[in-house]
């Protein structure tokens, strides 16, 4: 009976692992690409599972985090789920930006989280736009036109870039670059 027990196991393993494999990608995949509960679901699945570590498990908890910004849910373990990802891999400029991008409204936050982006990855022009914003929305326009005007250089053909920085021009009172940048 012990042999066909061993038998057995061996049977639904071979059936089952491929099963199994083929929902841990599935977690994989939608932890990264899904979209509010079902990311959260999958990601903490990941990270529950114990089988990720470093950079792979600091994106599950960074992407997690996303969904929670996604559904506008459990905002202490968004932050949480963030500073777990930037802790995990520091120089990773995109975590930086996530939680900035979840911190808006508090622009000291925020722009110490896109200025950290820009530091890291210093040719990254949507880090350089967000930095912009948040200084504009700050009232340091002058800031906002030199990211501004650094994310178009990166991407010149950023027009919500143009578009920030020509708002910026305007609140200092410089309309002939703000109809340029329009």
């Amino acid at each position: 009976m012990k042999g066909n027990t061993a038998g057995l196991a061996a049977l639904l393993l071979m059936l089952f692992a491929p099963l199994a494999a083929a929902s841990a990608h599935d977690d994989q995949s939608d932890c990264k690409h899904g979209y509010g509960y079902a990311r959260i679901e999958a990601c903490t699945r990941l990270i529950e599972g114990g089988h990720l570590n470093g950079k792979a498990l600091a994106a599950a908890y960074d992407n997690r985090a996303v969904g929670k910004m996604q559904k506008i849910i459990d905002p202490d373990g968004m932050m949480d789920d963030f500073n777990r990802a930037i802790k995990l891999d520091p120089k990773n400029s995109q975590y930086y930006i996530d939680r900035g991008f979840s911190e808006l409204g508090d622009d000291q936050s925020s722009e110490a989280d896109f200025k950290r982006a820009t530091q890291l990855a210093p040719n990254n022009g949507d880090a350089w736009h967000l930095l912009g914003s948040v200084k504009r929305h700050a009232g340091d326009y002058q800031g906002a036109i030199a990211a501004y005007s650094r994310a178009i250089k990166l991407n010149a053909n950023s027009q919500d870039s143009f578009d920030g920085r020509g708002l910026a021009r305007i609140l200092i009172g410089d309309y002939k670059g703000a109809v340029a940048d329009f």
